[in-house]
């Protein structure tokens, strides 16, 4: 569908045809175990370098309603679980990679990045959601809100290199 709301699965496509692919797809298997409960805020938190934002692709194309991610993990350890069909592209999944956002601001707008961020997130979310009332002057939150009291649709938010905020404090 787009860039943030329930992205396609192309970046874990590509993850798994390169050749230093390891399959770490059981980690969907605790987190479906997760969806639905009061345990459903995870931070998964590593050191640099160690495929958190690979995490976060897989995460994201095994639960996005924006692509049909079956043939993909059908031959990934996934597929043997019994939680496999479950969760597969059943939500609506926001994915945002704060660096890759934070870069494409110039310096004198990076003080509202949050602001900026919120309103091209919520673009895509008045355009798959035309009917909610959605603004895209709203908070993230309240757009989410909206939907979910509108549809009752929730969503499965993913938020890679937060730490960008703290790295790059001038």
């Amino acid at each position: 569908m787009g860039i943030y709301l329930n992205p396609k699965n192309v970046l874990f496509k590509r993850d798994v045809a390169s050749e230093i692919y390891v399959d770490k797809t059981m980690l969907l298997s605790k987190l479906n175990k997760l969806v639905g409960t009061n345990e459903n805020y995870i931070c998964v938190s590593r050191p640099r370098r160690f495929g958190k934002t690979m995490a976060a692709s897989m995460i994201a194309a095994y639960y996005s309603k924006g692509c049909d991610s079956r043939e993909l993990f059908s031959t990934l350890k996934i597929a043997k679980d019994a939680s496999f069909e479950t969760n597969l592209n059943a939500f609506n999944v926001i994915q945002l990679d704060i660096n890759a956002f934070y870069t494409n601001l110039k310096n004198e707008e990076r003080n509202s990045l949050f602001d900026k961020l919120s309103r091209a997130v919520n673009a895509e979310i008045v355009a798959g959601f035309p009917d909610v009332g959605v603004d895209v002057n709203d908070s993230l939150g309240n757009a989410m809100l909206k939907v979910w009291a509108a549809t009752g649709e929730t969503f499965i938010l993913l938020i890679d290199e937060y730490d960008v905020l703290v790295r790059e404090k001038d």
